[in-house]
């Protein structure tokens, strides 16, 4: 049997949308694809070279911007000669301009090319005529793409709602992560100093604000806490100002990076996700995978990804939300081991990597 080629293209490997692509690429087996990864590597917030050397993935590097330009044309045209005689092929793009390149070197090379949408477009944070375009670009590519690949119901609803139906090229499959890591050993103790820590780029719709907010309702109740926001992003400035406008320096610090984000979750006693907008919810997953308890907000993708007595929920988003939910937490009126169990358990069943990939493995293999 002749091997598929899978070809993503993404425009820049950074946050939940790279760890997607990269998760795939790590974990579609080698005996059955040859696989490229198109995307602009010097936006990459980690090495990524370990990908070529230990699973055998082949990069194309391009300049791609995230607003549209004429070498847009010129990367489509460099897509198309580097695989142009390539047997077996399948595009898969992911982001808006990602899904454009797949779907138009689809047509040119005459493949299969498939789509995930995936941030901005679906949230509807660019202003009405940016959306416009976007939504009008994405309408006149239905024809072009041979599946849709949604994270989440969210977001095919999203696109229902903005863009059209997919009817039958609709695909729902959740993002997924691994469930072999070691996971935390205790619990947080009524009593004991809170240790609390977010992960993300520093986005408004990220939300950090609204946890700065909270901790300063805690500090005026001299609650002892330690909050660490792990991200870098355009709100960094915005975020120390506020940090020292409510003189939390001491108990609130930013670190640009971390070499391991699992490491810095089972240091803490909660991890908090607080977002404004969210098509699927990375990070409160990855705290379920090893038994961190987490808190998050109820917006998007992040409705099915809560698990039902085995997370907290701020439904309104609000500073005082938060706020409650710590002191809970803090006065020990919550089983933590029961409840992280129980996550655990869910999102297992769920939202493995190995459930992620197995589906679009027959995906892929259907076109």
């Amino acid at each position: 049997m002749n091997k598929i080629t899978i070809v993503q293209i993404l425009r820049s490997p950074e946050g939940g949308i790279g760890k997607h692509v990269v998760d795939i690429l790590e974990n579609l087996p080698d005996s059955s694809y040859r696989k490229i990864f198109v995307s602009n590597f010097s936006d990459s917030d980690r090495d990524l070279n370990y990908l070529k050397s230990k699973f055998n993935v082949e990069f194309l590097d391009l300049k791609i911007i995230d607003k549209p330009e004429l070498k847009d044309l010129l990367n489509i045209f460099k897509i198309f000669k580097f695989l142009r005689n390539t047997k077996s092929l399948v595009l898969h793009g992911h982001g808006a301009k990602g899904g454009v390149y797949a779907r138009i070197c689809g047509l040119l090379l005459r493949c299969p090319a498939l789509y995930t949408p995936h941030g901005g477009s679906l949230h509807r944070v660019f202003g009405r005529v940016k959306s416009l375009v976007y939504d009008t670009i994405e309408r006149t590519l239905i024809p072009l793409t041979s599946k849709f690949i949604f994270e989440s119901k969210y977001s095919a609803t999203e696109f229902r709602k903005h863009v059209g139906n997919c009817g039958d090229k609709e695909v729902i499959n959740y993002n997924g992560v691994a469930f072999n890591l070691e996971p935390k050993q205790s619990q947080h103790q009524p009593g004991q100093k809170i240790k609390l820590a977010s992960f993300g780029l520093l986005r408004e719709l990220k939300g950090h604000d609204i946890v700065i907010d909270a901790l300063h309702i805690l500090s005026k109740d001299k609650i002892d806490f330690h909050y660490t926001i792990y991200g870098y992003g355009a709100e960094y400035d915005n975020l120390v100002a506020r940090i020292k406008s409510y003189n939390l320096q001491d108990k609130v610090t930013i670190e640009k990076y971390t070499d391991n984000i699992f490491d810095r979750m089972r240091e803490r006693d909660v991890v908090l996700h607080p977002s404004r907008f969210e098509s699927f919810g990375y990070v409160p997953v990855e705290a379920m995978s090893i038994k961190v308890p987490v808190i998050t907000s109820f917006e998007g993708g992040l409705k099915e990804v809560c698990v039902k007595g085995g997370s907290f929920v701020a439904k309104d988003n609000t500073p005082e939300e938060y706020a409650l939910i710590l002191k809970r937490v803090i006065n020990g009126d919550e089983d933590l081991v029961a409840m992280t169990e129980h996550a655990y358990k869910v999102a297992k069943s769920k939202f493995s990597v190995e459930v992620m990939v197995q589906s679009l493995d027959q995906v892929y293999k259907s076109l």
